[in-house]
């Protein structure tokens, strides 16, 4: 779900794949506002590099997540 008016309404996003259970965290980049990262409780991973308006299924994943980290190289 999002919401681009601090939460009076909201809109359901398109994922690729489903996810395996509920989502998790969301992790947005200061430096790169519009690189988003979001998992599934149970490992499913997805990026987005436009601000969260399209996401791809990373090929990765996890057993559980409890949160993200992602550092630049």
């Amino acid at each position: 779900m999002r919401s681009n008016d601090m939460g009076l309404t909201w809109r359901q996003l398109s994922l690729p794949v489903s996810p395996n259970s509920a989502m998790w965290v969301v992790d947005v980049q200061a430096e790169r506002p519009n690189l988003v990262f979001a998992a599934s409780r149970y490992g499913y991973l997805y990026r987005s590099d436009d601000g969260g308006d399209s996401w791809t299924k990373l090929w990765r994943e996890f057993s559980e997540v409890s949160s993200l980290l992602w550092t630049p190289s």
